[in-house]
C-alpha cells in the first residue's frame, strides 16, 4: 500500500485543477488514499451544492473497487450486480440507483414540510 502524503495529494490536486481549467469545467476534486480515506478535497468555483459529497463518494468508490468511476458507470449500465451497488443520498443507503429519484422527492417533501409549505391538495391544514 502506498502512503498517500499531503504533498502527493496536493500535486495530484494541482494537476486535476489545471485539467479542469483547460476544459473550462468547474470541478470539485477529491484525493483519497488506497483505502478510500479522505486526504484532500477542494470545491471548485461554480460547482454545485453537493459537489464535495459527490466528489468524495466517487473517489471512495474508485478506491474501493479499484476501477475508474467511468468504468463503474459502464458496469452499472450493464446491470447485474453493479446495478444494485448501493447509492448514498444524504447519508441514507439506497439499495438501487432507481430509488434515487424516489428518495430525492422524499427529501424535497421533507424540506417543504420543515418550511411549512404543505403544497396544494396535501390534506394538511
Amino acid at each position: 500500500m502506498i502512503d498517500m502524503t499531503l504533498e502527493m495529494a496536493e500535486t495530484a490536486m494541482k494537476a486535476a485543477q489545471a485539467k479542469a481549467r483547460a476544459l473550462r469545467a468547474p470541478m470539485t476534486i477529491t484525493v483519497v488514499d488506497e483505502a478510500g480515506r479522505l486526504v484532500l478535497t477542494a470545491r471548485g468555483d461554480g460547482t454545485g451544492f453537493f459537489s464535495p459529497e459527490t466528489s468524495r463518494a466517487k473517489a471512495m468508490a474508485a478506491a474501493s473497487f479499484k476501477k475508474r468511476t467511468a468504468e463503474l458507470a459502464e458496469l452499472v449500465a450493464k446491470g447485474g450486480f453493479w446495478s444494485i451497488v448501493p447509492t448514498i443520498l444524504q447519508g441514507q443507503i439506497l439499495p438501487a440507483r432507481r430509488l434515487a429519484d424516489h428518495a430525492r422527492r422524499a427529501v424535497h417533501r421533507r424540506h417543504r414540510l420543515r418550511r411549512g409549505d404543505r403544497g396544494a391538495g396535501s390534506g394538511v391544514r
